[in-house]
């Protein structure tokens, strides 16, 4: 199966390449303007998940939230607590699906299926144990954050 990978050039303009191992053959497509030159920087492909939903084994809650008006970044602490009788491995990684449209994750670790997540601890969990991370969004309305957590244990891999 060809890899895939997204090239983008120093004016910002990208294409897209599909590369067979065996023969070595690289495929572009898109529009390759030669007026400038083009620096060739691979940008990671969205992500998908080889990590395993924990949400079952765990309790998520967070704080209330808090404005800081010199920036406007609104601020919450996010705890996590294993209430299960086993060790969650790491890392520990929470999706915040359904994120109201009136907020944007401003500290995220990264994207899954569209939402932001945040990496509340590398390492695993143990039994018992809890572990918190700061999460902090733009909400120019003002208005109530919600989202609807997803516990995952593992990380999130680049789609080849």
């Amino acid at each position: 199966m060809p890899e895939f990978y997204k090239f983008l050039n120093a004016n910002t303009r990208s294409w897209s390449a599909r590369a067979q191992k065996a023969t070595g053959i690289l495929v572009l497509s898109g529009i390759l303007c030669m007026l400038a030159p083009v620096h060739l920087v691979a940008a990671p492909e969205p992500t998908t998940s080889r990590a395993t939903n924990v949400s079952d084994q765990v309790h998520v809650m967070n704080s209330g939230f808090g404005r800081n008006r010199s920036t406007n970044v609104w601020t919450a602490t996010l705890k996590v607590t294993n209430k299960s009788a086993a060790l969650i491995n790491g890392p520990v990684q929470v999706v915040l699906t359904n994120l109201s449209a009136n907020a944007a994750m401003v500290n995220q670790s990264g994207v899954q299926n569209g939402s932001p997540y945040i990496t509340v601890t590398p390492g695993p969990l143990a039994a018992g144990a809890s572990a918190t991370v700061v999460i902090q969004f733009t909400n120019p309305s003002n208005g109530f954050i919600n989202f609807t957590p997803v516990t995952y244990s593992g990380s999130f891999i680049n789609v080849q």
